[in-house]
């Protein structure tokens, strides 16, 4: 039967458990695991940077494309 290791955050003042000898079985240290809510937090920060990065990804793809119709075709 796993035991649960309890940890609080001290962020959030969450209380919470994870079993750590199956953390330690995928390879990861248990000292490192994360309150859920800050986790949350990390991958809403994520996807909000993710989406910036594509939207700037896709205006400089635009404005080569706009610069390559704009470029004069030498008449050899």
């Amino acid at each position: 039967m796993a035991r649960l290791e309890e940890v609080l955050c001290t962020r959030h003042n969450l209380k919470f458990g994870f079993d750590g000898d199956r953390v330690r079985e995928l390879g990861q240290q248990t000292a490192l695991m994360r309150c859920p809510v800050c986790s949350r937090e990390d991958i809403t920060r994520l996807i909000a940077e993710r989406t910036q990065v594509t939207e700037h990804r896709d205006l400089l793809l635009k404005a080569i494309d706009l610069k390559a119709l704009l470029t004069p075709v030498n008449a050899a």
